[in-house]
C-alpha cells in the first residue's frame, strides 16, 4: 500500500457523497479563488436575470427607470468581472464583486414601484459569500452593507421614522446577520474538520512510513540470519518467512499434490505428520523446544534442523498464530558423526592390542604363581601396575565403543529373562568391600521382583556405574542407600547418597557425553564423563527411564525404572 492510496482512503471515508451537480461544481471550481468567485456570483446573476424577466413580463415601464437599468448594468458588469481572468485573485477582488452586488440590490429596490419589495432579500447572496470566505469579518461587513441597502433609499425618500421604518431597517439586517453567522459557524466547523483530517492524514502517513521502515528493517534482519523463521496464523496460513526458511521449505516441498512434506523425525526415516509439525503444535498451545528434524527428500540433500516454536496470543489471550525458528545444524551433526566415527574406529583399533597386552600379563602372572619362573618383587609390582592401567584403559575403550554404538543406533542388547533383585544383590556384593574400605555405610533394601526381559550384562554395567559413582562422590562417614522395588508394570532401582551433590545447571547437562559436574572437578575426582551416558543409553534401550534429583552439598538420588514387559517389540535374544 502506498502513501497516496492511504490518503485517498481517508478522504473517501471522511467525505460525504456529493450530488452530481455538486460534483461538477467542485470539478469546475476546485480551490482557485477566481473560479470560486465566479461560482458564488452565478447564483446572484441568475436571480437578477429572473427579476429582469419578471419585470419585462409584467411592468416594462421600469426599463426606462434609471436606477433599475443602472442596477441591471452593474449586475452584468459584476458578473462579467467575476468570470474575467483580469479580476484580482485577492481579497480585494472578492470585496469588489460582493460590494457591487449590494449596490445592485440597492438600485433595483429603489426603482419606482419596487420599494419595500422582496428584492432586498437578494443581499443574502453576497452576504453568504462574505461569510463563507471571510467568516466573522465577512458577517459584520454583510450586516453593515445590508443596513446601508435598506436605510439609504428611505433616507433619500425622506421616509417617516415610524414603526414601518424601523421594522424595515432592522429586520432584514438581523436576518442577514443570523443566516451569515450560521454560515460562518458551519464554515469554521468545516475548517476544523479539515484541519483534524489533515492531522489524521499526517499521522497515518507517519505511521505508514514508520511501519514500512519497521517492515523493511525486519525483512533485512530476517534475511540476514541463517535461521529459518516461519510465522503462521491460527489456520496455518503463512504470514512471514525469511529467505532461509523458503530455501528449507523448497527442500521439503511435496513432489506431487498428494504427497506429504518431506519432514522426518530424528531417525531420518519417520515422516512427521502435519498435526505434529512444530507450527501445528504451537497453534494448539504446545511449545516445541529444539526438536530434531530432517528436511528434504534425498539423504544427500537433507538438512538437519533444530525446530523451536512459540504460540502468538492476541489481546484476549486467544492463539492468534505461531512462530517457528529452524536452526540448520547439518554441519554440526556431520562434525559429530565424524567425531563419533573416529572414536569408534580408534576404540576398535585399541581394543585388540589392549586385550593382547592384558592376556600376556595374565599369562606372566599365572606363570609366576605356578612357579614356572621367578620374578623380582620390583618387576612383579610393575607388572601389576601395567595390568591395572591396561584394564582401566580397556574399560575406557569399551565405554567409548558403547557410546558410539548408542549414537549410531547399533547398540545391541541380548534380552533374556532375569530378575532385577538378583542382579542388584550380586552387584552390591561386588562393591561391599570398597564401601567398607572408603568408610561409607551401605543400606540395602532389595525386595523380590518378578522375571522380566533384560540384558543381564548391560544392566549389571548400569548398576556398577551407579554404585561406583555413589561411593566415589560420597566422603568418608557418608551413606549410600540402595532400594529395589516391584510395581504393577515396572521394577525400580533407587540409589541415594549423601555425597557432594550437584547444582541445578549441572543436573540439566548430566547425561551429555564427556560432561563432568563442577563439584566433581573441584573435588579432583577422576572420571571421563561417559558412565551416565552409557547408563541412560542402556536403560532407554530397555524401554525404561533414568532420572536424577540432586542438590549441591546434599547428595544425589538416581532412579531407574524398567518395564516388566521389556522394550517395545522385544523378545528373548536367539543367542540368549
Amino acid at each position: 500500500m502506498t502513501v497516496g492510496s492511504t490518503h485517498d482512503d481517508v478522504r473517501a471515508r471522511s467525505a460525504p457523497r456529493l450530488s452530481g451537480l455538486a460534483a461538477r461544481l467542485d470539478t469546475a471550481v476546485g480551490v482557485d479563488r477566481r473560479r470560486t468567485t465566479a461560482a458564488y456570483q452565478s447564483g446572484f446573476a441568475v436571480a437578477v436575470v429572473v427579476v429582469a424577466a419578471l419585470v419585462f413580463a409584467f411592468d416594462r415601464d421600469l426599463f426606462v427607470s434609471g436606477t433599475f437599468v443602472a442596477g441591471l448594468v452593474l449586475a452584468a458588469v459584476a458578473s462579467a468581472s467575476a468570470f474575467s481572468p483580469w479580476l484580482p485573485d485577492t481579497t480585494l477582488g472578492l470585496a469588489l464583486v460582493a460590494g457591487a452586488d449590494f449596490v445592485v440590490v440597492a438600485l433595483l429596490s429603489f426603482a419606482p414601484g419596487l420599494q419595500y419589495s422582496v428584492l432586498e432579500v437578494l443581499v443574502l447572496f453576497p452576504s453568504l459569500w462574505l461569510a463563507f470566505e471571510r467568516l466573522w469579518p465577512g458577517v459584520a461587513a454583510a450586516v453593515l452593507a445590508t443596513l446601508a441597502v435598506v436605510v439609504v433609499p428611505d433616507v433619500v425618500d425622506g421616509a417617516a421614522l415610524d414603526l414601518s421604518f424601523w421594522l424595515h431597517t432592522f429586520v432584514l439586517p438581523f436576518i442577514v446577520g443570523a443566516v451569515a453567522g450560521v454560515a460562518a459557524l458551519l464554515t469554521e466547523y468545516r475548517y476544523r474538520q479539515e484541519e483534524l483530517l489533515e492531522q489524521e492524514r499526517a499521522r497515518l502517513t507517519e505511521t505508514l512510513r514508520s511501519s514500512q521502515t519497521t517492515s523493511l528493517l525486519l525483512e533485512t534482519v530476517l534475511n540476514t540470519i541463517d535461521t529459518g523463521v516461519l510465522v503462521v496464523d491460527a489456520e496455518g496460513g503463512v504470514l512471514i518467512t525469511n529467505r532461509r526458511q523458503q530455501e528449507l521449505m523448497e527442500l521439503a516441498r511435496p513432489q506431487t499434490p498428494d504427497s506429504p512434506w518431506a519432514v522426518y523425525d530424528s531417525d531420518r526415516t519417520t515422516l512427521v505428520p502435519p498435526e505434529r509439525m512444530p507450527s501445528a503444535l504451537a497453534r494448539e498451545g504446545e511449545m516445541v523446544t529444539a526438536a530434531f528434524l530432517w528436511f528434504g527428500h534425498e539423504r544427500s540433500t537433507q538438512r538437519a534442523l533444530l525446530a523451536t516454536s512459540q504460540a502468538i496470543f492476541d489481546g484476549a489471550g486467544e492463539v492468534w498464530g505461531a512462530v517457528v525458528a529452524n536452526t540448520d545444524i547439518t554441519d554440526l551433526v556431520s562434525a559429530m558423526q565424524v567425531k563419533d566415527d573416529f572414536v569408534s574406529t580408534v576404540s576398535h583399533e585399541l581394543r585388540t592390542p589392549l586385550t593382547s597386552i592384558i592376556g600376556y600379563l595374565e599369562l606372566i602372572e599365572e606363570g609366576h604363581e605356578d612357579g614356572e619362573y621367578d620374578l623380582p618383587d620390583e618387576v612383579h609390582g610393575q607388572i601389576e601396575v601395567v595390568a591395572r592401567n591396561a584394564s582401566r584403559l580397556l574399560a575406557l575403550v569399551s565405554d567409548l565403543l558403547t557410546t558410539a554404538q548408542h549414537t549410531s543406533g547399533t547398540l545391541a542388547l541380548r534380552m533374556t529373562a532375569g530378575r532385577l533383585d538378583e542382579i542388584t544383590q550380586q552387584s552390591v556384593d561386588g562393591v561391599a568391600d570398597r564401601a567398607r574400605a572408603r568408610g561409607v555405610a551401605l543400606r540395602v533394601d532389595v525386595r523380590p521382583t518378578p522375571e522380566q526381559l533384560l540384558d543381564r550384562a548391560r544392566i549389571t554395567q548400569v548398576l556398577d556405574n551407579l554404585f561406583s559413582n555413589a561411593l566415589k562422590y560420597t566422603p568418608r562417614g557418608g551413606t549410600v542407600e540402595i532400594d529395589v522395588t516391584a510395581h504393577s508394570d515396572h521394577t525400580s532401582l533407587r540409589v541415594r547418597d549423601t555425597g557432594i551433590g550437584m547444582s541445578e545447571s549441572d543436573v540439566r547437562s548430566l547425561f551429555a557425553k564427556f560432561f563432568r559436574a563442577e563439584s566433581a572437578r573441584r573435588a579432583a575426582i577422576p572420571g571421563v564423563g561417559l558412565g551416565l551416558v552409557i547408563c541412560k543409553a542402556i536403560v532407554e534401550g530397555h524401554g525404561g527411564t533414568i532420572v536424577v534429583d540432586s542438590s549441591l552439598g546434599q547428595g544425589s538420588t538416581f532412579e531407574v525404572r524398567l518395564p516388566l514387559a521389556g522394550p517395545p517389540q522385544a523378545g528373548p535374544s536367539p543367542a540368549g
